[in-house]
C-alpha cells in the first residue's frame, strides 16, 4: 500500500523533521514580499513552497533553476511587471535611454537594513495616486535632480538615500 501526500503535507513533514530546503530564494523586497523554498525529491522533481507572510502555496516542479519565477505573476500590465521584477529580482530591465519615446516614469528604489530593496513608481501629487508620467526623458531627469538636491530624511530602518531609474513601457 503506497501513501501519497499533498505538497503542503509533505512540506510540513519535511519541516517537522528538520529537513531544510535544498534551495531558497527571498525576493529583493524581503521575505514579506515573497519567499520560495525547494526540496529535491527522490524522483528528481522538486517540492516548491512559495508565497509571502500572508499565504504559502505548494506545488511540484521538474526543476529549480529559476525559483524567483514562482513569485511573479504572468498577467500584469507592462508597468506592473517593471515594479514586480524590481521587487522580486532586484532588477529594473526597462531602464529607458534618452532617445526613447515616452511616456516616461520614475522607479524609486529604497534600501533597508536586512538587506531589502523596495521599488515603487513615483506617484502624482493629486489624491488619485498612480505613476507620475513624463512626456520627455529630460523632464523626468529634471524631477530627479530636484529630489536629489534637497536634504533627504531616511525612514525607520532605511539605510540611505533612494535611487531613481527612468523607465518607459
Amino acid at each position: 500500500m503506497s501513501k501519497s501526500f499533498s505538497p503542503s503535507v509533505l512540506a510540513s513533514i519535511l519541516r517537522t523533521r528538520g529537513i531544510e530546503p535544498d534551495e531558497k530564494v527571498t525576493s529583493a523586497a524581503g521575505q514579506d514580499y515573497g519567499y520560495v523554498a525547494a526540496w529535491e525529491l527522490p524522483d528528481g522533481d522538486y517540492l516548491v513552497a512559495y508565497g509571502n507572510n500572508g499565504e504559502t502555496n505548494y506545488d511540484v516542479a521538474d526543476d529549480a533553476d529559476d525559483l524567483a519565477c514562482w513569485l511573479e505573476s504572468p498577467d500584469l500590465s507592462a508597468l506592473d511587471t517593471i515594479i514586480q521584477t524590481a521587487n522580486v529580482r532586484g532588477d529594473i530591465d526597462a531602464a529607458a535611454d534618452e532617445e526613447a519615446e515616452g511616456p516616461f516614469y520614475i522607479v524609486k528604489t529604497r534600501s533597508y537594513y536586512g538587506p531589502t530593496e523596495e521599488s515603487a513608481f513615483v506617484e502624482t501629487d493629486d489624491n488619485i495616486g498612480g505613476p507620475r508620467q513624463f512626456a520627455a526623458y529630460a523632464d523626468a531627469q529634471k524631477w530627479i535632480d530636484a529630489e536629489e538636491e534637497g536634504v533627504y530624511c531616511t525612514s525607520h530602518n532605511e539605510s540611505g538615500t533612494p535611487t531613481y531609474t527612468i523607465v518607459s513601457e
